[in-house]
């Protein structure tokens, strides 16, 4: 009783700040794209766990991130990679190699001292790599795949983790369309995201504060992941909301191609393709 008295009080105080200090809606001609997204975030680098910390402590965030990143397995990839707020809740006895990404280099280079911290050894062996680089670029496949012990990643991602990257980009659904070409065929992406919620009232705040929100924070906070999702083109395995409808819990697949049946005229080329290949004493079989 008392933690959840804690958390309402909390909460309502975080959205009545908001609402006090940012109650302007964007203007109807403005481009979220012209926002320098990676420079916000290169600025703010330095103090952004500090100031995360509180926030996620409290929305329950933290539980929510182990649960979800433990399930990457694999060569596992990491969008939005930031200053490395997952690291600790990888299950490295699942994890074959584990790429690092994120267009801030002022966030991955936190995120790469925290791994030199407790398990250097991981870096100088190759097995966990850092890109500083945009996953939305339409060229990402011949820039993502690094040499990791002489070998080139040709078959993709088992897993792909992304935790509160659809806010921060310019084109999330272009992101996450990139995602699906770097994942296996029975790969998964799995999402922890923030945006949209459940309730009326909570979406308008969300919206007269976005712009100024997004100016701080390099986040757009009032996107509707659920749409984002549907437009992707992938298929979802797994969708739960929590915190009002804010906090958004995705995994995601590529959709089965639909096999069409063969014509007749493939049919017939298959069956002598298949004859020609038989050995000469299965000709009788």
């Amino acid at each position: 009783m008392l933690a959840g008295t804690i958390w309402f009080t909390y909460t309502s105080f975080y959205f009545a700040s908001a609402y006090n200090q940012l109650t302007r809606l964007p203007p109807d001609d403005f481009d979220e794209k012209s926002l320098d997204i990676a420079q916000i975030y290169d600025n703010t680098a330095q103090g952004f766990d500090d100031e995360t910390d509180t926030i996620e402590y409290w929305w329950g965030i933290r539980k929510l991130r182990q649960k979800l990143v433990m399930q990457a397995k694999g060569h596992v990839l990491e969008s939005a990679a930031g200053t490395g707020r997952n690291i600790n809740y990888y299950d490295r006895s699942k994890i074959k190699t584990l790429l690092m990404a994120d267009m801030s280099k002022g966030m991955l280079d936190i995120c790469r001292e925290k791994w030199a911290e407790t398990h250097e050894k991981e870096i100088k062996a190759g097995r966990v790599r850092f890109w500083v680089g945009d996953l939305e670029r339409p060229d990402v496949e011949e820039h993502i795949y690094p040499e990791i012990s002489g070998k080139k990643l040709d078959d993709r991602f088992d897993t792909i983790v992304q935790s509160m990257g659809l806010c921060s980009t310019k084109d999330p659904e272009g992101l996450l369309r990139n995602l699906g070409k770097l994942v296996k065929d029975d790969g998964r992406i799995l999402l922890l995201e923030h945006g949209k919620s459940h309730y009326d009232w909570l979406n308008r705040l969300l919206d007269q504060s976005a712009l100024q929100h997004a100016n701080r924070h390099g986040c757009w906070w009032n996107r509707d992941i659920g749409d984002i999702v549907q437009r992707s083109g992938l298929e979802i395995v797994k969708l739960k909301r929590h915190d009002l409808g804010t906090t958004w819990w995705v995994e995601l697949k590529k959709k089965d191609e639909v096999k069409k049946p063969l014509t007749m005229a493939e049919l017939r080329l298959r069956r002598k393709e298949q004859q020609m290949n038989k050995q000469w004493w299965e000709i009788w079989k």
